[in-house]
């Protein structure tokens, strides 16, 4: 959710110190490697970005007191689909929201969150 609300709010500083301790989320979900994947998504139920194929896009989050709060105050609750998912769906990494948002009319462009996913390297 902290992803997801820096993106919302084009916020670099944050953006930058999440893709520190989750370097994997700089690149392309076509780009990991099924190891990276499982990284990422150790659970395919839930806690995952995806992608539909109206371009619309989202997170699948789990239920708890404290994230129905975070996601509240960060105004991003309508964009988080709670508990599980069982449907298909494009799984996608913070990058990959970020250039969907870039195209959209719907999104404000997160150039400063793009300029930091384009200049920070991947340390693995």
């Amino acid at each position: 959710m902290l992803f997801f609300d820096a993106l919302m709010r084009d916020d670099s500083k944050i953006m930058a110190n999440l893709l520190k301790r989750f370097p994997l989320m700089k690149k392309s979900f076509a780009e990991l490697t099924e190891s990276e994947r499982k990284i990422l998504v150790p659970d395919y139920f839930t806690n995952y970005f995806y992608v539909l194929s109206n371009g619309n896009f989202g997170l699948i989050a789990q239920e708890t007191s404290s994230s129905l709060s975070i996601a509240s105050e960060s105004g991003i609750k309508n964009l988080i689909y709670w508990t599980q998912n069982t449907d298909p769906v494009q799984l996608a990494t913070v990058a990959d929201i970020a250039n969907i948002m870039a195209v959209s009319t719907q999104y404000n462009t997160p150039v400063n969150v793009l300029q930091v996913i384009a200049s920070t390297r991947i340390d693995l």
